[in-house]
């Protein structure tokens, strides 16, 4: 007992030892950092400080009255060196504590950002401590790189903060809902009522994590908006400014990372679970080892693709090589059958029975060599050495021409060309462009009733050469419309017509190599338009008013 007594005992002297030599220091302390003028003003004021009482981690005001956070630390640390003592303002909204400072009840404000609305009433220390303030949005929306390219977006802010009041000048695109607290933003944005707020990268991180907002990530900075926060003091009093930067000077690195460590939990993982890095090397050398033996399988298909694909090039050359010999072939035969026709059709009366005959075997003959133009014109456009032999042409004289072959092929049609005055020169290849007109013509008489008509219409729209093809037939189905330009493509309705689906096929092609567009409008029962847009050569002069 008596042992127990004299322990006791030793330490009250300690702890006596201790505060005796803390009341001898600091003194000491503080006439090394204050001179007389200054010393004297500390001891004869006891300002009263404003603080916001709900900004944790930064600072709050807690149940018990006082004064706890980073901020709070922070005055203590700096009083301590100082020797000054304040009085807390116990009002319990910032928005009261705000109003406090700017009536002068307040010649202290504790943590804040320097603003121009501020530098009306304050004068401000030298900053405490820098945080960089972060965006803050739901886990879907995408990153923001430049706020300045949002418009209309949602972005909640406490208000009477130094950043409501620059986001709102700055940004005035942006639509700013005032909160009451730093809670109340970013759970607008958890519940989607705001798009966005932007807030301290301490807070946010504390904030999220207190109450379980994962939904929420941080999403970007705006490039000189963070925090510079510091002790605003009353303008009226700035011996006490000059005070309080002496102390502030004090504070090293290390203890200003000390103050925030202390309330911002970071932990540091120092254990390895040598466990999970065994599964771990087990499933990365299992994975290294599929895609090893999947890379070997697809070198095999690639090996097999790469002589299959050899083949059907080498069959492709071998069609094409068997059209070309065929078509040569074929030509020969086929200009003598006509020209004999020819001279039959001459020698014969226009009321000759067997002249229809006749005209059959010409149409038969165009027919065939048609079909054989399409096939090598097909086979040259797939040529790798392929090339537009474009040159300046008359538009009117090929669209003359292309009514008048088709004239040759039709059964009793009637072909109308509507040819606008003063068509300007177009560049193209003309062989290429005969081609597209004669397989639209074709097509109209082939799949029209003898005797309706049939028109071309060619015109100037802008700086675009329009023709169009019009026909009374039968129509294309609307399900049918976009599948019409596909290589052997042919439409129920027209299943026994003869034809090989290669015209309109080699027509959108013919109309892409010259940078045109085409499209079609179709009733079924009332005929077809095919509309070929070809631009004109660039300083084509304007069309007359």
């Amino acid at each position: 007992m008596f042992a127990r007594h004299c322990i006791v005992q030793a330490k009250c002297r300690f702890v006596h030892c201790l505060l005796w030599l803390a009341l001898c220091f600091i003194p000491q302390v503080q006439a090394a950092l204050l001179d007389d003028d200054e010393q004297a003003y500390v001891a004869s004021h006891q300002p009263r400080l404003c603080v916001d009482p709900d900004w944790w981690p930064f600072e709050v005001i807690d149940a018990a009255g006082q004064h706890v956070g980073i901020a709070a630390d922070f005055h203590a640390l700096i009083r301590e060196q100082l020797g000054l003592r304040v009085r807390l303002n116990p009002a319990r909204t910032w928005d009261a504590q705000l109003n406090a400072s700017k009536s002068g009840d307040c010649e202290l404000l504790s943590f804040v950002n320097r603003t121009p609305e501020r530098e009306k009433w304050l004068i401000f220390t030298e900053p405490l401590l820098i945080d960089p303030n972060v965006l803050i949005t739901r886990e879907e929306h995408p990153f923001i790189s430049d706020l300045g390219s949002l418009r209309g977006k949602r972005i909640a802010l406490p208000r009477g903060t130094a950043i409501h009041e620059r986001i709102s000048k700055d940004f005035p695109y942006l639509e700013v809902i005032g909160t009451v607290s730093e809670d109340e933003a970013i759970g607008m944005v958890s519940n989607r009522q705001a798009d966005m707020t932007l807030r301290s990268r301490i807070i946010a991180a504390s904030v999220i994590k207190h109450h379980g907002w994962f939904n929420l990530k941080i999403n970007g900075q705006v490039p000189g908006y963070e925090n510079q926060l510091r002790i605003g003091v009353l303008k009226s009093e700035p011996m006490l400014r000059d005070i309080l930067n002496k102390g502030i000077a004090t504070i090293s690195t290390e203890e200003r990372q000390r103050i925030v460590d202390r309330h911002v939990e970071i932990k540091m993982v120092t254990d390895i679970d040598y466990t999970l890095v065994k599964w771990l090397t087990a499933l990365i050398v299992s994975i290294l080892l599929t895609s090893l033996f999947w890379f070997w399988r697809l070198r095999k298909i690639n090996a097999a693709l790469q002589n299959a694909l050899t083949e059907v090039q080498e069959t492709e050359a071998e069609q094409r090589q068997f059209i070309s010999m065929l078509s040569h072939e074929i030509r020969s035969p086929l200009a003598v059958i006509d020209s004999t026709a020819q001279l039959l059709a001459l020698k014969m009366q226009e009321e000759h029975e067997s002249h229809p005959v006749v005209a059959r075997i010409r149409r038969g003959v165009a027919r065939l060599a048609g079909f054989f133009d399409n096939s090598l014109t097909q086979d040259r456009l797939n040529s790798k050495n392929f090339a537009l032999q474009q040159s300046e042409l008359d538009i009117a004289e090929v669209a003359t021409w292309a009514v008048e072959s088709a004239e040759l092929l039709a059964e009793r049609h009637i072909f109308e060309l509507d040819l606008a005055p003063d068509m300007p020169p177009l560049q193209g290849d003309q062989t290429l462009l005969r081609i597209l007109l004669g397989n639209l013509l074709s097509n109209a008489s082939k799949y029209s009733p003898p005797g309706t008509l049939i028109r071309l219409r060619v015109s100037r729209r802008d700086q675009a050469c329009i023709l169009e093809v019009s026909d009374q037939g039968a129509g294309i189905p609307a399900d049918e419309l976009p599948l019409i330009f596909q290589r052997f493509r042919r439409g129920r309705a027209v299943e026994n017509t003869p034809g090989a689906g290669l015209g309109l096929s080699l027509v959108a092609r013919i109309v892409a190599l010259h940078g045109g567009q085409i499209s079609v409008t179709s009733t079924p029962g009332q005929g077809s338009t095919f509309v070929v847009n070809l631009p004109l050569p660039s300083g084509t002069p304007p069309a007359a008013a």
